[in-house]
C-alpha cells in the first residue's frame, strides 16, 4: 500500500493464525526502513476466539487508518528497557504526522473505544 511522501507499506496477514506483520520502505529505498508485528492470543481461554478475531481485525483496520491518515512519516529510536536510568535496549518506532503532531503508529494498538492491546 502506498502512503504519504511515497512511503510504501507491506502487510502480511496469515490465513490461520491471529498475527500479522508490516514492513515499510522510504521512497526509492531497497532496504526496509521499519518493520513490526502483532499477535493475538487467549490466556486461560480469555477472551474467546471470536472476540480475539474481532480485536485482530480492529488492530489491522486501525493501523491502516492511521497510515492513510498520516501526512508524513519518520522512524525514531527510543530506549525500551532501562537499568539505573540507562537505556539498555532500543526500540524502533514508526511515527506519523497527523493534525500537526507526531504520533506513534504501532501494530497491536486498538482505538481507545475498544479498550485493549495485543499480547
Amino acid at each position: 500500500m502506498s502512503a504519504a511522501e511515497n512511503w510504501r507499506f507491506e502487510l502480511t496477514i496469515p490465513r490461520d493464525v491471529l498475527e500479522w506483520f508490516v514492513e515499510a520502505w522510504t521512497p526509492g529505498a531497497a532496504k526496509k526502513a521499519w518493520s513490526d508485528w502483532s499477535d493475538w492470543f487467549a490466556i486461560k481461554g480469555e477472551p474467546s476466539r471470536e472476540e480475539l478475531e474481532l480485536q485482530y481485525a480492529s488492530d489491522v483496520e486501525y493501523f491502516i487508518a492511521r497510515i492513510r491518515g498520516a501526512t508524513a512519516f519518520r522512524c525514531v529510536t527510543r530506549p525500551s528497557f532501562r537499568i539505573l536510568g540507562i537505556g539498555i535496549m532500543r526500540r524502533h518506532l514508526l511515527q506519523g504526522m497527523s493534525h500537526g503532531e507526531w504520533h506513534d503508529i504501532e501494530p497491536g494498538v486498538l482505538p481507545a473505544a475498544t479498550g485493549g492491546a495485543a499480547a
